[in-house]
């Protein structure tokens, strides 16, 4: 698996936050949606929930959250992930369930998405 689209990317020092918005649509992490230029988000909390979408992906072949317009889209982010398609296997469920979680303080950090079992 090779992940690509790394034009917006930015090497961000421990415990800073950003202050600019950026992102692909349909990956893009819910707190980024609300995101004014006055305020700072977690780098690490919203690439997070990018991998969460990846990880989606590769399990379903689908995009988690989709839209006939950006509005719909970015409605259907801010709603967060409202059920795990059945051929999805439980731990896998579980992990997707953990991840694509709208408050970027709830939702599971890398180290904690590579330690779950």
């Amino acid at each position: 698996v090779k992940v690509a689209d790394f034009g917006l990317c930015t090497l961000m020092p421990a415990g800073e936050f950003l202050r600019t918005q950026c992102g692909s649509p349909h990956y893009v992490a819910p707190e980024l949606l609300t995101f004014e230029s006055s305020t700072s988000y977690d780098g690490c909390e919203a690439d997070a929930w990018s991998l969460g979408v990846i990880l989606h992906v590769l399990l379903t072949s689908r995009l988690p959250f989709e839209g006939d317009n950006s509005a719909q889209l970015y409605a259907r982010i801010r709603a967060g992930l409202q059920r795990i398609p059945a051929r999805v296997r439980p731990l896998a469920g579980s992990l997707l369930a953990q991840i694509l979680v709208v408050q970027p303080a709830r939702r599971l950090s890398v180290a904690q998405m590579a330690a779950h079992p």
